[in-house]
């Protein structure tokens, strides 16, 4: 199952090559949430981008299994983003010393087929308060200030096939950052406690600056000082504070720790677990923003590198086969002059 955050990687570098395969749509767009009606979201035009969209992926990944993918528009008012996807997330395979492991529908579909579900696998939410901000109509030229239709739902559908985490900005605690966790509420704020868990995408994360260490260890070790499972306390404080007091005395610093990561730049990465090198991850929001900090590249390092689809901030006034033609050229320049300087 690990295998399946290679997907994004690999479709990331495809786009910049010439994919002339065409497989089978494998992605089913349903517009039936256009709460926005007037928005050029909910037009038929925009629904054929999402299936281009669908089309790139399905030409350069290998699905067996049909993708469900509901489109949301309505007009939200001010964001932080112009489209949010929100990934359906299922707990697969044995709980990992204790930490119940959660993967995207999307994917266990393709590798399980025994896996029944026939829910929607993921919606995206299109902000159309930003429409112009946005080249719905892909035959004109773009606008300096607009981002490309095709890039943004490219983008959100990396989102939905797995690139999503379970580190949220509700859960830091003074300056503690604490993993998600499955709990009962109880009478007058008590809570039982059942077990920590995280996204598949955060069992690959590491700390840049502790010689690539998997942060998903400190998850493991917090669950045993918060567990056994079904463990009860007086008050959401005293889980907190007993999670405190335990990591002093063992001499650790976890949630102290994951707080600096993910809103430090360059302390967070991404590493496959069969080696290579780790991909840095975007954590210069601070305060941490949920839906940007932790689940794109980081913008400074990969903002002009073939790895521009997954950084937080779209740059605006290019088309995506602009951005890939751009990028081409910068690839075969610095191998110009690579071989240039070989030569000397």
């Amino acid at each position: 199952m690990n295998c399946i955050f290679f997907f994004f990687l690999v479709f990331l570098l495809c786009l910049s090559s010439k994919v002339s395969s065409q497989n089978q749509n494998m992605f089913d767009f349903d517009d039936d949430l256009c709460y926005d009606k007037n928005s050029p979201a909910c037009t038929r035009n925009s629904m054929d981008i999402c299936s281009q969209a669908g089309q790139i992926i399905s030409d350069n990944l290998i699905l067996t299994k049909r993708i469900s993918v509901y489109i949301a528009v309505e007009n939200l008012g001010e964001t932080p983003y112009y489209a949010a996807t929100y990934s359906t997330q299922q707990p697969y395979n044995n709980p990992e010393n204790g930490v119940v492991i959660y993967y995207p529908t999307a994917l266990i579909k393709q590798l399980d087929p025994d896996f029944d579900y026939d829910g929607p696998d993921m919606t995206i939410q299109i902000n159309s308060y930003y429409d112009q901000n946005i080249l719905y109509f892909r035959d004109d030229p773009i606008e300096g200030f607009q981002v490309d239709y095709l890039e943004l739902i490219l983008h959100e559908l990396q989102h939905g096939l797995g690139v999503f985490s379970f580190w949220y900005s509700e859960l830091i605690n003074d300056s503690d950052l604490f993993p998600d966790y499955d709990y009962e509420a109880e009478a007058n704020d008590a809570i039982t406690f059942y077990n920590f868990k995280q996204d598949i995408f955060d069992t690959f994360l590491v700390s840049l600056d502790n010689n690539n260490a998997q942060t998903t260890t400190y998850v493991e070790d917090l669950n045993n000082m918060a567990g056994p499972s079904s463990t009860y306390y007086n008050t959401y404080d005293d889980f907190y504070n007993e999670l405190r007091n335990k990591q002093q005395e063992q001499g650790k610093t976890y949630t102290h720790d994951m707080l600096t990561m993910t809103t430090t730049s360059h302390k967070l990465g991404f590493l496959p677990k069969n080696g290579g090198a780790a991909i840095v991850l975007d954590t210069s929001f601070n305060p941490l923003i949920d839906g940007k900090s932790i689940i794109h590249f980081d913008d400074e390092l990969y903002k002009t590198s073939p790895e521009f689809l997954l950084i937080p901030e779209m740059e605006p006034g290019k088309k995506l086969e602009d951005k890939i033609q751009d990028y081409e050229n910068a690839r075969q320049n610095y191998i110009k002059l690579a071989e240039l300087h070989k030569n000397q």
